[in-house]
């Protein structure tokens, strides 16, 4: 028989690299020069490092930056993963019968901490250090072959990515493992899409927004 896993929810994308300063600041002087209104500024943010990429293209080469579309601009980290506090349905099937509904509040995980603080090291004064990312609907299975006996659920572990220094409070399920064994990723189905604020942090660790832009 085999341990079969299944979950049912909204799928993160997230993406954590450095862009020049330089890069974003004129990609927020364009946005301002429309319209200087916060909500609209941040949406033309959004809609050009997401979606106009011939327009990063031409921002990121006056800058002196090759742009590649913001999943290829993944420096420091790259993960998917079901946001474990996002409504999310885990069923469980042993091969004894019907799909069983597991706790994922309760589950016990082990956590890998993005940390904003590990990464200022690592970009320059001339740097951003940058979260992006996207939100799916989908369903993921893991399997577990050769499992036998009664599920310990003590025993079932979620990994999970945490992003809370960058202000990201979904915790994103990256794998699941039985007693010390990993299941494997099985399947993996997603739908439908909407993006993540992008989160800009300078060289010393402070939050960035459109008016500190203004004087670069």
């Amino acid at each position: 028989m085999a341990l079969t896993v299944t979950l049912t929810g909204l799928m993160d994308e997230v993406v954590v690299t450095a862009l020049p300063k330089s890069f974003i600041s004129r990609i927020f002087i364009h946005c301002m020069g429309k319209n200087n209104t916060p909500y609209f500024v941040n949406n033309c943010l959004k809609g050009c490092l997401y979606f106009d990429e011939e327009l990063a293209v031409r921002f990121g080469a006056q800058e002196g930056h090759t742009w590649r579309g913001w999943r290829n601009e993944a420096k420091f980290h790259q993960q998917k993963g079901f946001c474990l506090e996002g409504n999310l349905d885990i069923t469980m099937n042993t091969g004894k019968g019907a799909d069983s509904p597991l706790p994922s509040a309760s589950m016990p995980c082990r956590e890998n901490n993005v940390s904003v603080a590990q990464l200022l090291p690592k970009i320059s004064e001339s740097e951003v250090l940058v979260l992006m990312g996207a939100i799916d609907k989908g369903m993921e299975t893991y399997t577990l072959e050769d499992f036998s006996g009664d599920l310990e659920l003590d025993d079932l572990i979620v990994q999970v990515d945490t992003f809370e220094e960058f202000g990201l409070r979904d915790r994103l399920v990256t794998g699941l493992e039985y007693e010390g064994l990993a299941l494997a990723r099985t399947s993996r189905d997603v739908a439908g899409k909407s993006m993540l604020e992008p989160v800009l942090i300078d060289s010393r660790g402070e939050e960035l927004d459109m008016e500190d832009f203004r004087e670069w």
